[in-house]
């Protein structure tokens, strides 16, 4: 459905009329009381759209990426290709189970039609209606074909309070439908006011050349813009998680990250320490990127033996180094498209707390886990030298003594200086 800018158009009916059918040489029939107008398909041979005043106006058509710069091309385009005085449409903006139809209505000069003329007048009176709903994917209709002579037309509620309102007297509907065809999803309707003459056969054909390249465009923008609002949505929910996420499309490429899901990944390239200091710009890892691979090698084998379910995939992945990095992987559906190929949602646990090494017990054991230059390290801060004159003596920078003596600490199970000289006086006389 097309989005387009908030309006004040309420929820409009639109209610089928109750058909029966007859039986004749072997095929349903519809009542001969509702006219069934032939699709049209043919145009003039002599006709053709290598118009210089069509050039601009197609291209901004076939440019067009939202709702409104659709409706703008068409405008264009259509008054470019017949003699109006102006363009109106309809577009459905409700169309859900359980909910009416509901439509925009508004037109080149820049009216917009209110909740009661569109809501009450317009559909309920329209004299289309029993032609439309006889014939769903219809895609024109003239009002020539339609409304009765002017002495008649005159008299009818549907000429007072919607044709005079807006302003027209010969219309050319193009409707374009969803797939079944139930209810148009667009109308565009180019109008000439009272006074002009009608729309000829040809200038009918002329829009009839034009209909598949706004039909192309209309059908891209609805595309673009559900893929749009899905990737919103999407983005919502991972702006809105509590942990760390991605989500990757089919072929592997990052389509959606939260903050945390960079920062996770910076853990995983650089390490937890290292990751403070530095960000680097967003990369998946490796081992993630593999999981993916073999989920869907999964996926793939698994619709040979069961194409209508598939396969609920899922996988768990530690970062190599035991560092307590950790991610699940699994399958994720389009948002837009549930029957295509999946992508693949991507969480990042909390980092677990490194494991300490537990202090070896008293007594000389307790060195025995010590390589022979820590141990010689030891001896000189039982000797009471400071970490300056131990990187003196040993040639080593002061920063890889400090981080030397840390490593000691933690093996040892001590905190201090002094600590670790009362825990080697106490192995000395065990």
């Amino acid at each position: 459905m097309i989005e387009t800018a908030p309006c004040s158009v309420s929820q409009t009916k639109v209610t089928k009329t109750r058909r029966t059918f007859r039986i004749r040489d072997g095929c349903l029939c519809q009542p001969s009381s509702i006219t069934t107008l032939p699709v049209r398909g043919s145009t003039h041979p002599s006709l053709s759209l290598d118009d210089r005043r069509l050039e601009k106006p197609l291209l901004a058509l076939q440019a067009a990426l939202d709702g409104e710069a659709l409706i703008k091309a068409v405008f264009r385009v259509l008054k470019g290709a017949v003699q109006c005085d102006f363009v109106s449409v309809c577009l459905c903006i409700v169309r859900e189970a359980g909910r009416d139809v509901a439509y925009r209505m508004i037109d080149s000069r820049g009216f917009e039609y209110g909740t009661d003329l569109v809501e009450e007048e317009f559909f309920r009176d329209h004299l289309a209606m029993p032609t439309l709903m006889a014939n769903p994917g219809i895609k024109f209709i003239n009002t020539r074909e339609i409304l009765p002579p002017d002495q008649i037309l005159r008299k009818s509620r549907f000429y007072r309070e919607v044709m005079r309102v807006i302003g027209f007297r010969h219309a050319v509907g193009m409707f374009f439908w969803d797939s079944p065809p139930e209810v148009p999803e667009a109308i565009f309707s180019p109008s000439r006011a009272e006074g002009a003459v009608d729309f000829s056969d040809a200038e009918v054909a002329r829009l009839d050349l034009l209909y598949p390249h706004i039909d192309a465009a209309f059908r891209r923008v609805r595309i673009v813009e559900k893929e749009r609002a899905a990737r919103a949505e999407l983005r919502g929910l991972l702006r809105g998680a509590g942990r760390a996420a991605c989500v990757l499309d089919w072929d592997l490429k990052v389509t959606e990250a939260n903050r945390a899901a960079h920062e996770s990944c910076a853990r995983w390239h650089l390490g937890v320490e290292s990751a403070r200091l530095k960000a680097p710009p967003f990369r998946l890892p490796a081992h993630l990127r593999q999981a993916c691979v073999e989920l869907k090698t999964r996926w793939q084998a698994s619709l040979k033996n069961s194409p209508i379910t598939g396969v609920a995939a899922r996988a768990e992945v530690r970062h190599p180094t035991g560092s307590g990095l950790r991610a699940s992987v699994s399958l994720h559906p389009h948002p837009s498209n549930p029957f295509g190929k999946p992508g693949f949602l991507i969480e990042f646990a909390p980092a677990e707390p490194p494991r300490r090494s537990k202090p070896a017990s008293d007594g000389k054991a307790a060195f025995r886990i010590l390589p022979v230059r820590e141990r010689e390290l030891v001896q000189l801060i039982c000797e009471g030298k400071s970490n300056q004159e131990i990187a003196n003596e040993t040639g080593r920078a002061l920063g890889s003594v400090k981080n030397a003596l840390h490593a000691i600490f933690l093996k040892l199970g001590v905190r201090s200086r002094s600590a670790l000289i009362a825990r080697v006086q106490r192995a000395r006389q065990a």
